[in-house]
């Protein structure tokens, strides 16, 4: 039965109760017929809607309200801004859109959060308990709950139940009637409009959405706070409402509308929107969805096109993102289970799909696009909770897939290089990560549930390990070849590796490293029980290398990011466990193998060692401790170049760690906040640099790096330590237990034998080989053409190897076992005597061999007859002498005779000698070692070297270490080596004492050479000074403009720190000259008449190395200039590249007699050649803006002055007309046409000059080697600075040669080119001459507005006043206006203007700009003396008039009735204006004399142009110095208007009035201004009182920047609802800082940076715009002529309470005065600020 109780109160009300019948509820077919035949409208469904409930919607809607229960609806439609409050978000991803934000207390509290661009159909989650906290709720949705919910529609009568059930069940019964129509194409309009109303009214009530989501499912759904856990999703409870008039019940319970429209992608993709409202306002049916999407989650994942992608991200956002809901989905609450899903789908699905795009070579076999949209971070998610692990991991044949969907991923091979900043690339790097991190999370939660089941995670352990074993060995291998003793990929070193052999992607591995990582298995284990093979291991290392060498890593080119990813670690560690396994000659084999292949060059080379270094040095982990975290931490601290804000990039290594427990936590520990980068708190933390650190992003690397080898070398120097050695290796963990079979590497004899390979070939380059050499000698002998490049990379090898040695090694040997080793070390060293004394012997001849033991052997028989014949003298008689010379003649012969014997006996045995000696030469030629190998061994281990053809020499590496030494410490080569060299020898010394013997014998002393090292450092450096002074002079000299400013562009900030920097140098300084003065004194005259020598001997060698490569001398010159000369950085490398070729040094003699800096190519002066000024015509909007922003102040009224609004209409109007677009180059107008309008109505531009000259031949040379730009037609670089320039300035006296004519008109024809380039063809352009006085007057209103002083931007008002530009920068541009003025003075002119049609004199003035009329008409009379003075009095005249009428207009003096062309009224007029003069300037007490606020009005308005006049008359005055010359100018003495009065003759202002402004000059103005021609038709609707332009300029007045709030919450609070470009449709991201527009920073919509036409508002060349969602504001440069913008520059204006910049919006980050005034002051100047037009090298 219907709704009777509603019908009959309805009735009631009517007053129809005499008709009263109670009426039936409408059958299906009633419903469909009604509206097939009228059609699908939201009247009709309305209409249907109170057929069937008896009741009008809106009715229902007022007598059960609801919609305060409803969460926040908003989803975008587009990309939106979003917030993410961190402390009101349960899961760290609710979002909340701008008003809910606001509308809470977040900004208040001071929560932490983030602004972010929200994507389509994301949508607010104010008032969903599930991601939010209550507390997060903003005020309109504070009231949502479940249970409220529950109680209004328990309330709510079953009657009405049942009728609003049958409504909503008829129409989706004709929802799917349409849809299932062949006519479904044109019933989609019926569809959308039915969905569209089913929107409206669930937005207006939580019961109706309750009732249209059981009517959705066909199904009774719970609702309440506890409405998920009594829900069964396989209890199908039928809904109880049916319409008794129906004669046929449909089945409609078992086929609900929701399983109809999954099945079909098409539909779904409509339904999305009213899904999404349900979705977030009803618990249970966002189960029955979840379960709905999975049943046909393969249908909808396998078009993967657009409508595909959209429904899946939709879902997966809701869903995937919802780890309370998808864990359910995971662990068997359904059949079902989404992970098993999620990875079927892109193995099968998604793999096949991307492949081609990698494998084809021919863009067009790739027949369908593929989105590339995927719900595997759900993966990783949903492993981290124990629940889900059990279940997934204990399904074998779902726990599979995620291994098999890995080594799906290593089929990623191409033909040619894949760019990683490609969109797949990057994507199928994302589902590496998630691989990774799933691992990881598995491992991770076990080990916190240990205690609860062991056995359990032991399981799950080996199960891992079986399937990463087994999914390896199924990974497609590179073919194999028996060489050096074992496979290897490729049949022979140097054959190259195709792009095809090296997988892009290789998970497996990196899931195998996460494992071993965490579970610390040792690696052995994988041959033994799990078996893994040799060749999968082998496989393994040759794609890992490979990667690191041929793509080193993912980074995208563009990358803002400082650090790599965690996949860098992965591969390190997992080369390290293949040494491990491998053993190192075979891994070293493999290597080579690789780097064989790789092109020769040094930075390939250094790439490639420098990945076998951090394998064997990194400790690789995935749980960092806080030792950890600041190891990484340091290495960037170390460059000196990080703020705090480029840390965060360091999460992506450190694993778990937050962005901001590393910024706010962990770096204040380590690091003092400076002005410009994080500076080291702890200077002892220098001993864990590491100069090999590989997880920096490939981007900025080099300049990490190099800041830190700079800092590095001044750490050195503070340690009095020599700044040439290199570092040592840091100090670091032990390794864990199961790596350290890495320690093998470095005691076995293979890596120290590939050392000992480039240590010969350096000191030998003629060295061909060794006897019994490993495989590899040859090979590194081809490979490696220039070992020096390397030499630096394997002594680090070395040192690594004796620190692993005596760290690690040391400590596992027993007592017996460090005896037998020293034992064997001094048995090798007599060895070694033995070898030496034999080869000696042998050295020389068998017959001196003979005769010297034939001579020995005489003499002592000889002596032996002496000694008897003196011993028995004393006793022998006088008659037994005849006796005894018998006996002794006979003795004598017998002695001959056994003479005879004995040499044949002597004989003998010197053959059996021989014969032994021979025996024990070949003993001794190879000493054997007791005992394991180790490095101690290896060092002492000698082979005999080919050290050229033909001659052979012993030598073993520590052989070659002491030739280091000699040629370190004698002649001042390899002193980067010292380092190393004193941490091998000591360790060495400390080992065993008969290594202190050793060094002795080679004349080593390392106590020596520790204490005086420091000493030897600083006379090779003064080896140096006198060129290196010279250098810096020379540099001075020539780069004078970009140093003597630094102080004006530098903050107060900046001067601390500068003055910091002064002060450490000073000590530095302070110190060196102590040493040397130390020095000095313990050394004897002899000394230094030996140390002269050795200066001499280290400058030739100096020489040798600077040819050879061994050291950088000329770059640790240069970087020490630019220390020395306290450079910012932004300019720390200007003139490095061409600082010997192009220097500007030239001789005294020459400089007296020189009018101009020499040429910085040849450096001679003018004598050479004419000379030219090196420039830049470029653009400049600080004139403009000025005058702009006073229009606008009149027009807007900003002062509250109350200006006629004929006047502020004729502003606007006039403003326009002379601001429309060019459209044609101006060729035959008249003159006082270019000082109204032309002038203009182009750009603003600024000639200026980076203070360099040039001679022309030089300059035609130089230009050829310069690259050219399409539009620049004329654009280079300056030889010296590299300072951006398009023009050429002839230099010198003019002459009536045809070549200086040529000059002219090619200067001409270039600056016309860049005021029209979009107009005139490069090729053909042309000078137009009248124009070309616009570049001078413009230049001369920029300058005097740069130079002005100012208090502007101050913090407080008791603050001095500033000046805009430096003294210096004045100078230097009031030069080269000189320069420009001279050069344009020389334009003959076809026909000679008339004196009477000069601008100054055309009624026209009244239009122009008194000083453009004036300075122009000097310049159209060729400065004709005789009409000089009378033109520029005019000048001033109509521009004291102008400010009369100005005064007159603001105190509404101007008569406003009657008619203008009659006398009368120009009488009156004339009485009025004249009356207002003389009060104001005539009479005893004129108001300029008594009256001090019009004086100051006066002179502010005044100032302006007698500055201008003045400059003018300066430069005028300079460019003919035979004139006499003004007084030197400052911009102190043009800030005084009586010094200006003066200059001009005036003693005061009333004076200079009256001279200038006579009453009959005044009369005769006054008329000519009253019955003037109004120029154009347009104006002839406004008074002729009020025609006049411009107004007077004001001199405290410049152009001003938007008005910044404090906060920058309050900023983005202003301008977060600013919507989107019109062109693009991107988010409005910033606000034009001059005039508050806001733009969007697609690269297409970029020249609306620079000229905003709705507000005409232009910023050349330097657009500043500060971003709405971060505190950073962002200067974008365009090139004049290139009409595109350049990558912006970031800089801060907001900054935290401690002064430092910050990356995200905080309620704590306020505005600095100071950082404002600088960037106010680097865009008014911009012509000399470095920071933004000097490019780095």
């Amino acid at each position: 039965m219907g709704n009777t109780f509603t019908y009959f109160k309805n009735e009631s009300e009517k007053n129809n109760l005499s008709t009263f019948k109670i009426p039936k509820v409408p059958t299906f077919e009633e419903i469909s017929n009604k509206l097939l035949k009228e059609g699908v409208s939201k009247r009709n469904l309305e209409q249907v809607f109170e057929q069937c409930c008896f009741m009008s919607i809106n009715f229902f809607f007022d007598r059960y309200k609801s919609d305060d229960l409803l969460k926040c609806l908003h989803q975008n439609q587009k990309v939106e801004w979003m917030f993410q409050c961190k402390e009101c978000s349960n899961e760290g991803n609710g979002l909340l859109c701008c008003k809910c934000f606001l509308n809470g207390n977040h900004i208040e509290e001071g929560h932490s959060f983030v602004l972010l661009e929200g994507q389509l159909n994301d949508f607010c989650d104010c008032g969903n308990e599930e991601l939010l906290k209550r507390s997060g709720f903003c005020s309109k949705h504070a009231r949502v709950n479940e249970k409220s919910k529950k109680e209004i529609i328990e309330k709510l009568p079953f009657f009405i139940k049942k009728d609003v059930h049958i409504y909503f069940r008829y129409l989706f019964q004709y929802l799917q009637s349409l849809t299932t129509s062949i006519l479904v194409d044109a019933n989609s309009k019926s569809v959308e409009i039915i969905i569209s109303w089913l929107k409206d009214i669930c937005s207006e009530s939580s019961i109706l959405i309750h009732i249209i989501a059981e009517e959705f499912t066909s199904r009774q759904l719970e609702i309440g706070e506890d409405s998920k856990s009594r829900f069964k999703l396989n209890e199908h409870k039928p809904l109880p409402y049916k319409n008794d008039y129906e004669s046929i019940q449909r089945l409609w319970e078992s086929h609900h509308f929701l399983g109809f429209i999954f099945s079909k992608v098409a539909i779904l993709e409509r339904f999305l929107p009213l899904l999404s409202l349900l979705i977030d306002n009803h618990g249970t049916f966002k189960v029955s969805v979840f379960e709905e999407y999975l049943k046909n989650y393969i249908t909808i994942f396998t078009p993967r096109d657009r409508a595909s992608s959209r429904i899946m991200q939709f879902l997966g956002n809701v869903y995937i993102e919802n780890i309370k809901i998808s864990s359910l989905f995971s662990t068997g609450y359904s059949r079902h289970n989404v992970m098993e899903l999620i990875l079927r789908s892109h193995k099968t699905i998604y793999v096949p799909l991307l492949l081609p795009f990698y494998q084809s070579s021919n863009s067009k076999d790739i027949s369908k696009e593929v989105m590339l949209q995927t719900d595997i971070p759900a993966i990783r998610k949903l492993l981290k909770e124990p629940k889900v692990i059990r279940y997934f991991c204990s399904q074998n044949d779902k726990f599979k897939l995620l291994f098999e969907y890995a080594r799906e991923l290593h089929r990623f091979t191409s033909l040619q290089f894949v760019d990683p900043s490609i969109s797949t690339t990057k994507f199928l790097l994302v589902q590496e990560l998630n691989l990774i991190a799933s691992i990881k999370n598995i491992l991770v939660t076990l080990d916190d549930e240990i205690d609860e089941d062991p056995q359990f995670r032991q399981e799950i352990i080996e199960s891992m390990a079986e399937k990463l074993v087994m999914n390896i060995g199924e990974i497609k291998k590179r073919p194999v070849f028996d060489r050096c003793g074992f496979k290897l990929p490729h049949k022979d070193f140097f054959q190259k590796f195709t792009y095809s052999e090296i997988p892009v992607h290789f998970p497996l591995y990196r899931m195998l490293s996460t494992f071993l990582l965490l579970t610390k298995m040792d690696p052995t284990l994988l041959y033994t029980k799990y078996g893994m093979t040799e060749a999968d291991v082998i496989d393994m290392v040759h794609t890992v290398i490979l990667f690191r060498i041929f793509y080193i890593t993912y980074d995208p080119t563009q990358t803002l990011e400082n650090c790599t990813d965690i996949t860098m670690t992965n591969d390190l560690h997992i080369l390290q466990v293949a040494i491990c396994l491998l053993g190192s000659k075979k891994f070293l084999y493999a290597f080579f193998n690789v780097v064989s292949a790789i092109e020769p060059s040094p930075s390939a080379f250094n790439e490639a060692f420098s990945i076998l270094v951090s394998t064997l040095q990194i400790r690789a982990t995935l749980v960092p401790t806080k030792k950890v975290i600041e190891f990484h931490l340091l290495q960037g601290l170390f460059s000196n170049i990080f703020f705090k804000t480029h840390f965060r990039s360091f999460d992506s290594v450190l694993m778990g760690i937050e962005e901001n427990d590393i910024c706010e936590i962990y770096i204040n520990e380590l690091a003092d906040p400076t002005g410009r980068a994080l500076e080291l708190k702890d200077q002892d933390n220098w001993k864990y640099y590491d100069p090999y650190y590989p997880h920096f992003s490939l981007t900025y690397r080099n300049a990490i790096q190099n800041g830190s080898k700079k800092r590095f070398k001044k750490y050195m120097e503070s340690k009095k330590i020599p700044t040439e050695s290199n570092p040592l290796p840091p100090i670091l963990d032990d390794l864990p237990l199961e790596l350290l079979g890495l320690t093998k590497i470095f005691n076995d004899q293979t890596l120290i034998e590939i050392i000992f390979c480039i240590l010969v070939d350096c000191l030998y380059p003629t060295f061909i080989g060794y006897d019994n050499s490993i495989e590899l000698q040859p090979i590194l002998k081809m490979i490696i053409s220039n070992p020096q490049i390397i030499l630096n990379d394997f002594f680090y090898l070395l040192v690594l190897s004796i620190k692993s040695f005596k760290e690690t090694t040391l400590s596992t040997l027993t007592k017996s076992e460090v005896d037998e080793i020293v034992k064997s070390v001094i048995n090798f060293f007599e060895h070694e005597k033995s070898i030496k004394n034999q080869i000696l012997i042998n050295n020389s001849t068998d017959q001196n061999h003979q005769e010297k033991l034939l001579e020995n052997l005489e003499n002592k028989v000889d002596d032996n007859l002496a000694n008897n014949i003196r011993n028995q003298q004393t006793t022998i008689s006088n008659e037994e002498k005849v006796e005894q010379e018998e006996i002794l003649v006979n003795s004598l012969k017998e002695v001959d005779e056994n003479d005879e014997i004995l040499f044949d006996k002597e004989k003998e045995k010197e053959k059996e000698k021989e014969k032994e000696k021979e025996k024990e030469k070949e003993k001794l030629k190879e000493f054997i070692f007791r005992g394991k190998d180790n490095v101690i061994y290896n060092l002492l281990r000698v082979y005999n070297v080919e050290v050229r053809i033909g001659e052979k020499e012993r030598l073993s590496v520590l052989d070659l270490l002491f030739k280091f030494w000699d040629l370190m410490t004698n002649q001042t080569q390899y002193l980067q080596l010292r380092a190393s060299l004193l941490y091998i020898f000591s360790f060495l010394k400390e080992f065993d004492p008969i290594f202190q013997q050793v060094f002795d014998d080679h004349k080593i002393d390392l106590v020596h050479d520790v204490e005086h090292s420091n000493q030897d450092d600083l006379a090779h450096k003064k080896s140096m000074a006198e060129k290196r002074l010279k250098l810096l002079e020379q540099m001075k000299k020539q780069q004078q403009s970009f140093f003597d400013d630094l102080s004006d562009q530098e903050d107060d900030n900046d001067k601390e720190d500068k003055k910091e920097k002064e002060k450490e140098n000073e000590k530095e300084n302070k110190n060196e000259k102590e040493n040397e003065k130390e020095n000095e004194k313990e050394k004897e005259n002899e000394k230094e008449k030996e140390n002269e020598k050795e200066k001499e001997k280290e400058n030739e060698n100096e020489k040798e190395n600077i040819n050879d490569g061994r050291n950088e001398t000329l770059k640790t010159t240069t970087s020490t200039i630019i220390e020395e000369s306290d450079e910012i950085e932004e300019i720390s490398k200007v003139g490095e590249k061409e600082k010997h070729q192009h220097n500007h040094y030239h001789d005294g003699d020459e400089e007296e007699h020189s009018e101009f800096e020499p040429c910085v190519v040849c450096k001679l002066s003018e004598k050479a050649g004419r000379l030219f000024a090196i420039s830049f015509v470029d653009l400049s909007s600080v004139s403009y803006q000025n005058t702009k922003q006073l229009i606008d102040e009149i027009v807007k009224d900003k002062l509250n002055v109350g200006y006629n609004e004929d006047y502020k209409n004729f502003l606007q109007k006039f403003y326009g007309i002379i601001k429309q677009d060019i459209r044609s180059i101006p060729t035959d107008e008249k003159v006082d046409m270019f000082s109204i309008y032309l002038f203009l109505r182009t750009a603003p531009t600024f000639v200026t000059s980076c203070g360099h000259n040039i001679h022309k031949k030089c300059f035609d040379n130089y230009i050829k080697g310069q690259p050219t730009v399409p539009f620049l037609a004329t654009a280079f670089k300056c030889p010296l600075c590299s300072r951006n320039s398009n023009l050429t300035i002839v230099l010198g006296e003019p002459d009536e040669t045809i070549q200086y004519k040529s000059y002219l008109e090619d200067l001409y024809r270039k600056l016309c080119y860049y005021d029209f380039v979009s107009l005139m063809d490069k090729d053909l352009m042309f000078s137009i001459d009248e124009y070309l006085w616009k570049f001078v007057s413009q230049n001369i209103e920029i300058l005097e507005l740069k130079s002005r002083k100012t208090t502007l931007y101050n913090d407080n008002e008791e603050q001095p006043a500033y000046f805009l530009m430096s003294e210096h920068d004045f100078q230097k541009e009031l030069t080269t206006t000189v320069l420009l003025h001279k050069v344009i003075a020389q334009v003959e002119f076809e026909q000679k203007i008339p004196f009477n049609e000069l601008p100054i004199r055309n009624n026209g003035s009244f239009f122009s700009d008194p000083f453009i009329a004036s300075s122009y008409s000097i310049w159209l009379t060729k400065f004709n003396p005789s009409q000089l003075f009378n033109i520029i009095l005019d000048g001033l005249h109509y521009y004291i008039f102008n400010i009369v009428i100005h005064h007159c207009i603001k105190k509404n003096i101007m008569p406003t009735t009657g008619d203008e062309n009659t006398e009368e009224f120009i009488s009156n007029a004339k009485n009025l204006i004249t009356n207002e003069y003389n009060i104001l300037f005539n009479g005893q007490e004129p108001l300029l004399e008594t009256n001090k606020t019009f004086r100051e009005e006066f002179i502010n308005q005044l100032l302006p142009y007698l500055r201008k006049l003045y400059l003018l008359y300066i430069i005028i005055s300079r460019a003919n110095p035979k004139t006499t010359q003004p007084p030197p100018l400052t911009m102190e003495k043009l800030t005084d208007i009586n010094y200006c009065l003066s200059c001009f003759k005036f003693k005061n202002l009333l004076h200079m009035v009256n001279t200038v402004c006579s009453k009959l000059n005044l009369a005769t103005t006054l008329d000519q201004f009253l019955r003037k021609n109004r120029m154009t038709s347009e104006l002839s609707m406004f008074p002729q009182v009020f025609c006049t332009f411009p107004p007077p300029l004001k001199y405290n007045s410049l152009p001003k920047w938007i008005d910044l709030p404090t906060r920058f919450v309050d900023f983005m609070k202003d301008n977060i609802f600013a919507g989107h470009c019109t062109k693009c449709d991107a988010l409005l991201k910033l606000v034009c800082l001059m005039c508050g527009y806001r733009s969007c920073e697609t690269t297409q919509c970029g020249l609306n940076l620079f000229y905003h036409k709705s507000s005409y508002c232009s910023q050349y060349p330097l657009a500043f715009f500060h971003s709405i969602d971060r505190p950073f504001a962002k200067c974008f440069k365009l090139e004049h002529g290139f009409l595109k913008p350049h990558t912006p520059i970031f800089t801060s204006i907001y900054l935290d309470q401690n002064g430092h910049k910050i990356a995200s919006p905080s309620i704590n980050v306020k505005l600095s005065k100071k950082k404002l005034r600088k960037l106010y002051k680097c865009w008014i100047d911009c012509s000399n600020r470095r920071k933004f037009f000097i490019e780095k090298k």
